[in-house]
């Protein structure tokens, strides 16, 4: 469930998830909409840029690694588009040093290592809005 404190009034925060791993998708955005959260899902970074720009998003969670555009250059048009800093979660199957750096260096809240429990991506969420709202 979300923190009462962190919902904006009148409104529930809104989530855009993008993997092109359908499984991996569908479980993230099943888990946070239990959870009370808005959901959008995209299966590559095209999709979550065209999503992007039709509907309002408060937070990013994509796969780092998708087919065409990347996480982060998905995460890059996206901050173009919204001329903002969106809060964003990546999750990748290839952790290393270099992939957390170039992920921090782009403006990421934090980087989760596939296949990620429930309790890690809620924790994540709610430390990022916190953060940013």
């Amino acid at each position: 469930m979300i923190d009462a404190k962190l919902q904006k009034p009148n409104r529930r925060y809104r989530v855009l998830v993008s993997d092109d791993n359908d499984e991996a998708r569908d479980t993230i955005t099943a888990l946070l909409e239990s959870d009370g959260f808005d959901l959008y899902s995209a299966a590559s970074g095209e999709e979550a840029v065209e999503v992007f720009q039709h509907q309002p998003v408060d937070l990013l969670i994509m796969d780092m690694y998708m087919p065409g555009i990347t996480g982060l250059q998905t995460l890059e048009l996206i901050r173009q588009i919204a001329h903002r800093s969106v809060p964003c979660i990546f999750v990748t199957a290839t952790d290393s040093e270099e992939l957390r750096r170039q992920a921090m260096v782009a403006g990421a809240f934090t980087v989760l290592r596939k296949p990620v429990s429930a309790d890690l991506v809620r924790a994540a969420v709610r430390l990022a809005l916190k953060k940013y709202f």
